[in-house]
Order: C-alpha cells, then sequence, then structure tokens
C-alpha cells in the first residue's frame, strides 16, 4: 500500500471516528434533554391512575356500606316475617 494510500485511509478513520464522537455527544444530549421530559409524563400517567384508583377505592367503600345496609335491612325484613308466622 502506498503512502498516499495509508494516508486516505487514517483520514477517512479520523473522520468517521469524528462523526461517530459527535453522534455520540449529540445522542448523550438528546437523552439528557429527552429524559426529563419523559419522566414528567411517566409521573403524570402515574398520578391519573393513582386518582383513578383512589376515586374506585370510594366507590367500593360506598358501594360496601350501601350493601351492609341492604342486609341489616334483609335480615330485620326476615326476622319480622318469622314473627309474623309463628
Amino acid at each position: 500500500m502506498t503512502q498516499k494510500a495509508k494516508l486516505n485511509l487514517e483520514l477517512t478513520g479520523i473522520i468517521i471516528g469524528f462523526f461517530g464522537g459527535l453522534g455520540g455527544i449529540c445522542g448523550l444530549i438528546g437523552a439528557f434533554y429527552t429524559f426529563p421530559l419523559r419522566m414528567e409524563a411517566a409521573e403524570k400517567k402515574i398520578q391519573a391512575v393513582e386518582a383513578k384508583v383512589d376515586l374506585s377505592n370510594a366507590r367500593n367503600q360506598e358501594d360496601h356500606e350501601l350493601l351492609t345496609r341492604i342486609e341489616e335491612r334483609l335480615i330485620a325484613l326476615q326476622n319480622e316475617v318469622r314473627r309474623g308466622a309463628k
């Protein structure tokens, strides 16, 4: 291989290395820019899910209380029916 070919090959390697390094740096900058945005979006989604879960738990508690009252009334009615049958 001639001296000129070796020089061209070295320059090509240097240029490829430079652009590869530049691409890596740009990737890191992009990652540090987009990562916080993604985290904020994820936190908002988590908060929305937590709000839905809290609402669901409140509804379940209300339903449980309603069912307990219905059951108490049913037991009272059954007792009245038993007393009336005697």
